[in-house]
């Protein structure tokens, strides 16, 4: 690869140098090669784009400034990706954040500029910016799962965001090279991402999602069980360990749901432990948030339980979350495993659900929470025709190796989730089957997003 020097890399980006996938990726786009990027979380997939403008400028002769155009599907991740290019010392803004930089943007002055796919497709302004420009020279769509998840229609309704089904029409206003981006896709989400985006020739890079450090817990609950019982285990090692209690991050799949735990949490806490006790989703405030993620960017910051919906796991890095919990099952195995975890460090993830969060699942995610014999590790894994990247041991794999752990002393004891150190037999469900009863969720309670794009024109 021909390179800046790595004092250059080091300077801006405070990497010591690319891994074998970062160099392959930005080899591949200045060779004008279409991209198909999926690393795990913290995997440095962003990085391929923040750095192309240095190297293309290496490698090539400029008459004018290369842009980069990223497609993303949350508001907060366009504030957040172009802070930090700004602290690097770049050029990057979104389209809709102010409309004073509408003739900047119009005259290619930023180096990177970010919009949802809506943005640009329902507003002739920024298309005939694209088709007449000559400076973009790599278009990025980020968690390309979106295109999937959210833009196409299902047995169960309409797309949540149907014009991300329709991204692949960018790339009919520039002429360069794709880089598609994900930290998860499954075999099926990956055919469909690539006929959308006509990748017909594209270099793949695809990386194993398999999470080794973190130990899987599935328990089907009774449907009369109050919320306050299921979490009891959480609040009572809160009201004991406050400030020391471990972080815990618990999503719901609606807005009413998680006001419900909430609610539960403040029922029996005291209010000088609720202080460690917050709540994300789409509807709360903009300047919660901006707390909320600088407390969680804090390994020692206050928060100990964040009760959050789907709002909070995407485009975000949070530290020092050793136990993820699923209040309910997302829809599908791409969320699911987005929001598994991200701390490196050894992990616990419990999905708790009972017969009425099973509604509206797909196949695979089903068939994950169904599962009472086989290794959920294999089983996520399966989805993405991929293996485990080492053996475990059994008890630090998942509920069902550990039963058949055979190993001396008290390690299986020691990786067993507190849920079930302290609940009584009467609150998990005799009853193994997923079978629904008549109680379904509202048809509002199935998803919530962040803010998801600027105002369109």
């Amino acid at each position: 690869m021909a390179a800046p020097s790595i004092t250059t890399l080091q300077e801006i980006f405070e990497v010591e140098k690319l891994s074998a996938e970062q160099e392959k990726a930005i080899d591949s786009l200045l060779a004008k090669k279409d991209v198909f990027l999926s690393l795990r979380t913290g995997g440095g997939k962003s990085l391929c784009y923040m750095a192309f403008p240095i190297f293309y400028e290496y490698s090539n002769s400029l008459d004018v400034q290369p842009q980069v155009l990223i497609i993303s599907p949350l508001l907060s991740i366009m504030k957040e990706q172009t802070d930090l290019l700004a602290s690097k010392g770049f050029t990057a803004t979104f389209i809709g954040k102010d409309k004073s930089e509408d003739a900047s943007i119009l005259d290619g002055k930023y180096q990177f500029v970010f919009s949802s796919p809506e943005a640009i497709l329902q507003n002739d302004k920024w298309r005939d910016m694209l088709s007449g420009s000559k400076s973009f020279r790599l278009f990025v769509v980020d968690e390309a799962h979106t295109l999937v998840h959210w833009g196409e229609n299902t047995k169960h309704g309409q797309a949540f965001r149907e014009w991300f089904s329709r991204t692949g029409e960018i790339r009919s206003l520039i002429s360069c090279p794709a880089l598609v981006i994900t930290a998860n896709a499954s075999k099926e989400a990956r055919k469909v991402i690539k006929k959308r985006l006509a990748l017909n020739n594209c270099v793949d890079i695809i990386d194993s999602p398999d999470r080794e450090n973190i130990k899987l817990f599935v328990q089907k609950l009774k449907n009369t069980v109050p919320i306050d019982e299921t979490f009891g285990w959480l609040t009572h090692d809160l009201s004991t360990r406050k400030k020391d209690c471990p972080r815990t991050l618990i999503f719901c799949s609606s807005i009413k749901i998680c006001a419900d735990i909430y609610t539960a949490f403040l029922m029996v806490l005291d209010n000088s432990v609720m202080e460690f006790v917050n709540m994300f989703h789409s509807c709360t405030s903009e300047n919660v948030k901006e707390t909320i993620r600088e407390d969680m960017n804090d390994d020692n910051g206050n928060i100990r339980v964040l009760i959050a919906t789907s709002a909070a796991g995407m485009g975000v890095n949070y530290k020092g979350v050793n136990n993820v919990v699923h209040y309910s099952p997302p829809k599908d195995m791409d969320s699911f495993v987005q929001q598994l975890g991200r701390d490196g460090s050894q992990s616990l993830h419990l999905l708790l659900y009972n017969s009425r969060h099973t509604h509206k699942l797909e196949a695979d995610m089903k068939t994950y929470i169904e599962n009472k014999d086989k290794c959920r590790r294999l089983q996520i894994l399966e989805s993405y025709d991929s293996l485990p990247d080492v053996e475990l041991v059994k008890h630090l794999c998942c509920d069902i190796c550990s039963q058949n752990c055979n190993c001396s002393g008290d390690c299986c004891e020691l990786y067993q989730h507190p849920y079930f150190l302290f609940q009584s037999d009467d609150v998990s469900s005799d009853d193994n089957s997923c079978m629904s009863d008549s109680t379904d969720l509202e048809s509002d309670d199935v998803l919530d997003i962040d803010d998801t794009y600027p105002e369109l024109e």
